[in-house]
C-alpha cells in the first residue's frame, strides 16, 4: 500500500485548529502470506516552538490519507553478472558489476511508460539465500505516457549492494556467490484508489518519540 499523501491537523483543548501540513512519505509492503500485525512508522512534522508549547496538553489529532492499494504484478530475474534480455513491459534489460565493486547495476530502457514501481534483490539460486530488497517506488497512475525527456526512451534502474564499502556490514550473496546468483525484479501496480482518515482524540505530543529535524520536529509514534 502506497501513501499518495496525508495531511495532518491538530485541535487543541480551546478548539483551535492548527494545520500541520503534509506527512512523511509511507507505505506499507506485506509480501508473502498475510501476516496478523505488520507495523510502519509514518513522519508528522511539527515546528519546534508549537510541540514546546503543548508537549504536555491534550489535543485531537487528524490524519486524511489518499492510499493506493498496489499488487504484485510480475517478477522478473536476470543473471547478476552481464546478462541481456527483453522483458515484456519492462524494456530491454542488462546487469553488470559496478565501477566500485560493491554492487549490480540492473538498468533497463524502455519505449514508452517504465514501471513505477518495483523491488530489487539479489538472490543464490542453489540456496535461495537473499540480500535485502531495494524499494523504488515512485506510483505514476497516469493513463497515458506523458513525454518530458529529449525522446519517447525512458531509463530506469537501481544499483543492488553486496558489499559495504566501509566493511561495517556483510550481505548473505557476495563474492564468490554472484556468479550463481540473480537479480529479482518484482513490478507492482495500482489495484485501487481509496481515502481513510484518523482521527485520535486525546493525545499528549510528549507521549510521541521526536526525532531532531531542522527546522522542524518529525515525530513517530512510540511503541
Amino acid at each position: 500500500m502506497n501513501n499518495d499523501r496525508a495531511t495532518v491537523q491538530l485541535t487543541g483543548a480551546d478548539g483551535k485548529m492548527v494545520d500541520l501540513g503534509a506527512a512523511g512519505d509511507l507505505q506499507v509492503r506485506n509480501e508473502g502470506p498475510v501476516r496478523p500485525g505488520n507495523l510502519a512508522h509514518h513522519a508528522i512534522y511539527v515546528r519546534d516552538d508549537l510541540y514546546s508549547r503543548i508537549q504536555d496538553q491534550p489535543v485531537q489529532l487528524r490524519i486524511d490519507y489518499s492510499l493506493t492499494m498496489l499488487r504484485l504484478a510480475d517478477s522478473h530475474a536476470m543473471s547478476a553478472i552481464d546478462d541481456r534480455q527483453t522483458i515484456s513491459g519492462v524494456g530491454r534489460c542488462g546487469t553488470k558489476l559496478n565501477a566500485g565493486g560493491t554492487a549490480i547495476q540492473a538498468s533497463c530502457i524502455e519505449a514508452g511508460k517504465p514501471p513505477s514501481c518495483a523491488t530489487y534483490f539479489l538472490e543464490y539460486v542453489s540456496s535461495g539465500r537473499r540480500n535485502p530488497e531495494i524499494v523504488r517506488c515512485s506510483p505514476d497512475y497516469r493513463p497515458i505516457f506523458a513525454l518530458s525527456g529529449p525522446d519517447a526512451m525512458r531509463r530506469f534502474g537501481v544499483a543492488v549492494p553486496f558489499r559495504d564499502p566501509a566493511g561495517l556490514g556483510r550481505f548473505p550473496v557476495s563474492g564468490p556467490l554472484l556468479r550463481e546468483s540473480r537479480v529479482v525484479m518484482r513490478i507492482y501496480r495500482a489495484e485501487d484508489h481509496f481515502t481513510r482518515q484518523v482521527v485520535i482524540p486525546d493525545i499528549r505530543l510528549r507521549d510521541w518519540l521526536p526525532q531532531s529535524a531542522v527546522p522542524e520536529v518529525n515525530l513517530q509514534e512510540r511503541r
